[in-house]
C-alpha cells in the first residue's frame, strides 16, 4: 500500500481504508474485508505513522481440528526521517526518506504485522475440550465410550504435584 505524502501540511492527518485482503497482498489464512486506520503526524524533518489493522482469518483448532474464523487486530508504528544523507540505517520502526520523497510504501509492514497477529496456538474457544486419543471423538460435540488407560507409574510424582496445585 502506497501513501502519498507530498502536499500534506504539517500536523496530524487521518486516513481510513477498507477493501479485500487481496488488495493489500494478503492471502491464506486471511480472507474477506480489511479495515485500516492510519494516523500521520508530519513535521519538517520527520513523519510518524500509526496504523491499526483489523482483518479476519480462517484457522484450524490445535485441540479439536475444527475449522473456525477469528477476527484479528494488529497495529504498528513507523517513524520516517527526511534526510539528504543516509545518516541512519533503516530499522524495524525507523526508515530514512530522501528530502524529495513524495510517497511511502507500507505494504511489507502490513504483511509482517498481519502475520504476527496470527496466534501461536489456534483455539476455537478457550473451553475447547479436544479429541479422544483412542477414537478421535470431538469432546466439544459429545462423549465416547473409551476406557481410559492406566497411567504409567513413572508419571505419578508429577500427577501428585498437579493435584496439589488444584487444591
Amino acid at each position: 500500500m502506497i501513501l502519498k505524502i507530498s502536499g500534506l501540511s504539517q500536523g496530524s492527518h487521518s486516513f481510513d481504508f477498507s477493501g479485500n485482503v487481496a488488495e493489500i497482498g494478503l492471502s491464506d489464512p486471511f480472507y474477506g474485508i480489511y479495515y485500516l486506520k492510519i494516523t500521520l503526524e508530519k513535521s519538517t524533518n520527520q513523519l510518524f505513522l500509526k496504523a491499526n489493522l483489523r482483518l479476519c482469518g480462517k484457522f484450524i483448532c490445535d485441540r479439536c481440528g475444527s475449522d473456525y474464523n477469528n477476527d484479528l487486530i494488529t497495529g504498528f508504528d513507523m517513524a520516517y526521517v527526511f534526510s539528504k544523507q543516509a545518516k541512519f540505517e533503516d530499522d524495524v520502526n525507523l526508515k530514512v526518506l530522501s528530502v524529495d520523497a513524495d510517497k511511502i510504501d507500507i505494504s511489507q509492514e502490513i504483511k509482517d504485522f498481519s502475520d504476527l497477529a496470527v496466534p501461536m496456538k489456534n483455539l476455537c474457544s478457550e473451553e475447547c475440550k479436544g479429541l479422544c486419543v483412542k477414537c478421535g471423538q470431538n469432546f466439544n460435540t459429545g462423549t465416547c465410550n473409551c476406557i481410559p488407560e492406566e497411567n504409567n507409574p513413572v508419571w505419578s510424582p508429577l500427577a501428585e504435584l498437579k493435584n496439589k496445585f488444584k487444591e
